[in-house]
């Protein structure tokens, strides 16, 4: 069935009358127009939810970091992140709604002033089941600690007045600003899933991301803009600031919370290296895990420690 009028009215019917589980997969949710749908499941009923955190997207508020919280006043329901999730999907027990909209008052109708959108009803079945597993296998699950993180990082911020891409396009016509702003985001860069630093100097990234190129040689030049080519800061941002974005960031990639949790055990240099192989067979892992810990222990003091005992590097997460 093809819907594009009053969807989130008919989403609410169809809430009330779940009584197994619900997944909700978008890329934008805002807390309200989630707590409108939530509050009319019954409290037994869990709820998986998938969404991304981009520290810019949430900064502007287009979609909410309290949504945690939301999804946390229910028992067994859990929120994961996808860095590149664009679809939205809903499923209420065995029927399932897809199409353009995501959780947000405008989208589903909740105010006068809404988007056209367009949504088709259906039922599950293997394919969805399929989708659903896809999505979750490489998801990162929020915990307490990195919600928490994200807060503080937020909070930092600087306001992006109009929006993010409006502020984007306003501070890459100045002159004045960055160099790096003025280059455009590679279409070479990674598979976001694959991806590790190449610079192995985090502490020169920011020089680079403001234009000074003195510090570094011509390949550490290199690596270093390359890494910012994936990570796309956008321009302005002061060093606390820019730092705060680079940690955001590199917290949404699954790769990164792999070695994270395995590291909750204190792992010797070599473990991590064989970590590294395992997860990526066609790395150069010694190296490859001697600039990520660089990394996490620069830009995510908080998170990870390292230490030496006998002789050996000691690396550890937090959590």
């Amino acid at each position: 069935m093809l819907v594009w009028r009053d969807i989130g009215e008919q989403i609410i019917k169809i809430a009330q009358s779940s009584t197994k589980n619900v997944v909700i997969i978008a890329p934008f949710i805002k807390q309200a127009t989630l707590g409108r749908i939530l509050n009319v499941l019954p409290l037994d009923v869990p709820v998986t939810c998938v969404t991304r955190w981009r520290v810019e997207e949430l900064k502007c508020r287009v979609s909410d970091l309290e949504v945690y919280v939301e999804l946390m006043k229910r028992r067994d329901s859990k929120l994961f992140l996808v860095n590149d999730l664009h679809a939205k999907y809903y499923r209420f027990d065995n029927t399932i709604i897809i199409g353009s909209c995501n959780i947000t008052n405008a989208a589903l109708g909740y105010h006068s002033n809404s988007n056209l959108e367009l949504s088709y009803f259906l039922h599950a079945e293997e394919s969805t089941r399929s989708f659903e597993e896809f999505v979750l296998k490489d998801g990162i699950a929020v915990s307490s600690q990195l919600y928490e993180s994200m807060k503080i990082i937020l909070e930092k911020m600087p306001e992006f007045i109009n929006g993010f891409s409006d502020s984007l396009k306003s501070l890459v016509g100045n002159k004045d600003q960055n160099q790096y702003s003025l280059i455009e985001k590679s279409k070479d860069v990674k598979n976001w899933l694959d991806w590790l630093p190449s610079c192995r100097s985090p502490e020169f990234l920011y020089d680079v991301y403001m234009g000074n190129e003195s510090m570094l040689s011509q390949s550490a030049l290199i690596d270093a803009k390359r890494d910012l080519q994936q990570l796309f800061p956008p321009p302005g941002l002061t060093r606390t600031q820019f730092n705060g974005f680079i940690s955001g960031t590199i917290m949404m990639s699954p790769l990164i919370e792999k070695l994270a949790k395995f590291a909750t055990t204190p792992r010797r240099f070599g473990e991590m290296k064989n970590k590294v192989r395992e997860l990526l067979p066609n790395s150069s892992p010694e190296n490859d895990w001697q600039t990520l810990m660089r990394w996490l222990l620069y830009f995510l003091p908080e998170r990870f420690t390292f230490h030496v005992a006998n002789f050996s590097e000691i690396f550890t997460a937090k959590w």
